[in-house]
């Protein structure tokens, strides 16, 4: 009742269940009156209820089958008794009770059982009439013992053929035996005995053998059977067909290893020219630094910002704005202030606000590199603030017709100023001298002062932003200050340019190096693909090989993305630019031991704010800072101590806490804000936009061929539901 009860079971239920076939062992033995004895047994692994197994036997031949037994895992064998196959078994439905059928139609065996997540060893034990063609001067078997029609891979399969050799005989090369199926199948003939094994045939392939063997062997037969047979000589035309299909087997292996080999040179070759062309264009060149520590800056021509650069060889960042506003305060051409505001409020405590305002510092007589104009730049002309002065324009907009400056403002303005002439002359005036962007079609008044002849401290005096302004200008409007913002950059690369950081060939060498590891990788994804896509097309290659072309696509696939990834490390930077670098890892490693080392750095404001950017750029500022307050600990505790008029706020005010307020931490959690929200505005900018080879000779051991086909076994119908 309980088996009926499986069959019964709503048809939904094979969404969520699967079978495997783990092992096939036939052992078979060709009996001298051409019939054949075989026993064949199946272990299939079940995942969910199952109640029917169909092995095929072989549409076109003939069978009896003597015992069917069924046992789980664990249990003992259960012998299954054979019923009157029903047509409409073929698709739902079975017998009340564990049992087999047979469908003569197309010789498959219904095994009916209770399956149910487990192994299960199904062993039928059956007899081939008529299993051996008869022909005058040879016998034969042909036989598939894996069935095309199975609709799973069946795995670890071995058959053992045993051949009728008469009492008295010593087969002495009698016995000739091939196997058709996949090229990693092998073949061991010991004369008497013929073993074949293969890892795994797949699922709409076969297994196939052919034993020839005397027909002196064979004492009776079947007359009308063989009646066809007897007159044939059929040896030659074997021996033809199965050399033609040993021939096509080993071409085809034979392209397989050449493919893989392939596979395997093309990586060997990059991995091969990557290491000769790293030490001919991208090492570093020899150093004539040869110290731990430096205590200076690693190259006193280039601006902070070029050596950060130096580090990354070329990479932009967002906190290079931030090192070139540092930078532009310790030489005091900016100043800093904290600001407090105090809001009293009646039940809790009074909510204190700290702000920073960035404003103009005194003039100085030192030339600004184009760097440092253009932060000043950033600061005071790109930033909205609500400080601008009435006729502060970031840039014109639309694309007006030639004119001047002059006329192209007063156009401009003359509606918003028509009741104010004198007012409106004031802010022209002021106005022209603070323009620096200018559109195409309109051309600078020849008797204005040129942009070089402008004084920043003049330019931007009076003016000032708070920080905040920086990171809620990215945070309301993230487009339109990145751009700004990679303005700024192309104003970095082309100092950097100009600094000659890296070498240009060893650069070119790392493009074509990049570019042919981006083509080889698209051919090797492509191939890849194509391969796992036609693996059915491709079923007859050995499936061992097959794993192999895959492994080794794979591989290639790896290498040439680890090659493009790394391609950069074929650049190299100029001699000057090594020893920059080789002091900037110095400088660095100062910066966290010099206190360990002993040495108490004079505490000078100019000095240690241009430390403290180098501290920031390599990613050490708090290792500074504490170093700093071990070396100064009462300068670091007390703001009042710096003297310095330049500096409003000190160089430690970057890192350190100097205010009940947590001034000088808010100012630092304020950095890591505003490099927070540069790289949202980017990521928004962006995101929108074997076995042997066969000898042919059939007497010895060997690999399978892939011809064949003709022989019986096939047909019928191999699966479970």
């Amino acid at each position: 009742m309980a088996f009926a009860l499986l069959l019964a079971l709503p048809s939904q239920e094979a969404l969520a269940k699967d079978y495997t076939l783990k092992s096939t062992n036939i052992t078979a033995t060709i009996n001298s009156d051409t019939s054949m004895t075989v026993t064949q047994e199946r272990t299939v692994s079940f995942d969910g209820r199952f109640s029917l197994l169909m092995v095929p036997l072989g549409d076109s031949a003939t069978f009896d089958i003597s015992s069917i037994t069924v046992q789980k895992s664990g249990y003992a064998a259960e012998a299954l008794d054979q019923v009157v196959f029903e047509t409409s078994w073929r698709d739902y439905g079975g017998p009340d009770t564990a049992s087999f059928a047979v469908d003569s139609n197309d010789g498959t065996v219904y095994i009916f059982d209770n399956y149910n997540d487990g192994d299960y060893t199904v062993t039928l034990n059956y007899t081939y009439a008529n299993a051996i063609n008869v022909y005058s001067d040879t016998a034969e078997l042909y036989w598939k013992f894996v069935s095309e029609a199975w609709q799973k891979d069946s795995g670890d399969v071995t058959c053992t053929v045993t051949v009728p050799v008469p009492a008295g005989v010593t087969p002495n090369l009698d016995v000739r035996a091939w196997a058709h199926g996949p090229l990693n199948g092998h073949v061991e003939n010991e004369q008497s005995k013929i073993t074949y094994t293969v890892g795994s045939v797949s699922a709409g392939k076969y297994a196939e053998a052919r034993i020839l063997f005397p027909t002196s062997w064979i004492t009776t037969y079947d007359a009308t059977a063989q009646a066809s047979n007897l007159t044939q000589e059929m040896l030659p035309t074997i021996l033809a067909e199965e050399e033609k299909f040993a021939n096509d087997a080993n071409a085809e292996r034979i392209r397989s290893m050449v493919g893989l080999g392939v596979l395997v040179a093309i990586p060997i070759i990059f991995i091969i020219a990557f290491i000769v062309m790293f030490f001919k264009y991208g090492k570093e060149y020899d150093l004539d630094f040869k110290g731990e520590y430096w205590r200076d800056a690693p190259d006193a021509e280039w601006h902070p910002i070029v050596i950060s650069r130096n580090e990354r060889f070329g990479k932009e960042s967002a906190s290079d704005l931030i090192a070139s506003i540092m930078h532009l305060h310790a030489l005091g051409v900016i100043q800093i202030e904290s600001t407090r505001v105090v809001t009293k409020r009646k039940i809790r405590r009074d909510k204190i606000d700290t702000s920073f305002i960035i404003t103009m510092g005194k003039p100085k007589n030192q030339k600004l590199t184009d760097i440092d104009l253009e932060t000043l730049k950033f600061l005071f002309e790109e930033v909205p603030t609500s400080n601008k002065k009435i006729g502060d324009v970031d840039a014109f907009a639309g694309n007006p017709a030639e004119q001047t400056v002059t006329e192209y403002v007063s156009e401009t303005y003359n509606d918003e100023y028509a009741t104010h002439d004198d007012e409106f002359a004031s802010s022209i005036s002021s106005f022209v001298s603070d323009i620096k962007n200018v559109p195409a079609g309109v051309t600078v008044d020849p008797q204005l002062p040129s942009e070089e002849a402008i004084n920043p401290f003049e330019k931007y005096k009076g003016k000032s932003l708070k920080f905040n302004d920086i990171k809620d200008w990215f945070e309301s409007d993230g487009t339109s200050a990145r751009l700004v913002f990679d303005n700024w950059q192309n104003v970095v690369t082309l100092a950097t340019d100009d600094a000659n950081l890296f070498d240009e060939k060893s650069a070119k060498v790392a493009g074509v190096f990049s570019t042919i590891s981006s083509v080889c990788l698209g051919l090797m994804v492509a191939a890849l693909v194509a391969l796992v896509a036609l693996g059915n097309i491709l079923g007859d290659i050995a499936d061992e090989l097959f794993v192999f072309l895959i492994g080794g696509l794979v591989v290639m696939v790896v290498v040439a993305i680890l090659a493009r990834k790394f391609s950069h490390a074929l650049e190299r930077r100029t001699r000057r630019a090594n020893e920059a670098h080789a002091k900037t890892k110095a400088l660095k490693k100062w910066l966290c031991d010099f206190t360990a080392l002993g040495e108490r750095p004079a505490a000078d404001s100019l000095v240690w704010g241009e430390f403290m950017v180098y501290a920031y750029i390599l990613g050490v500022a708090k290792e500074a800072i504490e170093q700093l307050q071990i070396a100064y600990p009462s300068v670091m505790s007390d703001p009042t101590t710096e003297e310095d008029e330049v500096a409003i706020m000190p160089w430690w005010f970057w890192y350190h806490d100097p205010y009940d307020g947590g001034g000088g931490q808010m100012f630092a959690d304020g950095l890591t804000s505003i490099e927070d929200c540069f790289s949202r505005a980017t990521q928004a900018l962006e995101s929108g936009i074997g076995g042997d080879f066969s000898s042919g000779s059939g007497f010895d051991s060997g690999g399978f061929s892939a011809g064949g086909g003709g022989g019986f076994g096939g047909g019928g119908i191999g699966g479970a539901r």
